[in-house]
């Protein structure tokens, strides 16, 4: 159950519902730098609002220490929105990979308990990426009004793609019965840019604005 209460940033964004649109898919993976596991445009983006706290979000925190800050100036400088989810608003809730189910067959992808779609590759983009899957925001979007994935589950993923490339890098086993499964990888990858716990509006009409200041 998603938590109505629950208040979050978009730092350095002043937020305009007329510059809103819905999200829109990656229609083809050419370079590893922009990865298709966030829409290629669109949506609006919030992490929660940290109380007694340095920072003011798991996203102010990860631009001051694993990105440049220099690159946010416009952020540090602009408008933050400050919101909350209206309580009829329909969420997509990822708080564990248990909340992901996908299902194979002999033909490969069969189903899956959210939205994901397979992409074609080109340019530098290895070929096994064509098997890799990804969230289909444009279909979650039918459904859902907010994707909420966890701060928590984000640290989760976050560990366990760069335990696996240490382990590659390193020339060690890969995987493991237990914390780096094949399963644990592959659903990971599906969030590998998400950096932090967040939120991605898909339909304005489920924010509701608590207040705009800068920070």
């Amino acid at each position: 159950m998603f938590d109505f209460n629950r208040v979050f940033i978009s730092f350095g964004i002043d937020y305009s519902e007329n510059k809103f649109c819905t999200p829109v898919n990656f229609r083809q993976f050419n370079s590893l730098i922009n990865l298709p596991s966030k829409p290629l445009k669109g949506g609006f983006w919030g992490s929660e609002k940290y109380y007694m706290n340095d920072y003011h979000s798991a996203w102010h925190k990860y631009i001051i220490e694993t990105l440049n800050p220099k690159y946010f100036e416009s952020k540090f400088n602009n408008k933050s929105t400050f919101f909350n989810l209206k309580e009829d608003s329909e969420v997509l809730i990822i708080k564990s990979f248990e909340d992901i189910n996908i299902t194979f067959d002999e033909n490969g992808f069969k189903t899956s308990s959210i939205p994901l779609r397979t992409i074609q590759v080109s340019g530098d983009v290895p070929k096994s990426f064509e098997k890799q899957l990804y969230i289909d925001f444009e279909i979650t979007s039918e459904f859902f009004d907010a994707i909420y994935v966890s701060e928590d589950f984000i640290s989760k993923v976050n560990w366990i793609l760069n335990e696996y490339e240490r382990r590659i890098n390193a020339g060690e086993q890969e995987y493991d019965d237990t914390q780096v499964t094949p399963e644990l990888v592959f659903k990971s990858a599906i969030f590998e840019d998400w950096s932090v716990g967040s939120i991605l509006i898909l339909k304005s009409k489920c924010i509701n604005f608590l207040e705009k200041v800068r920070l």
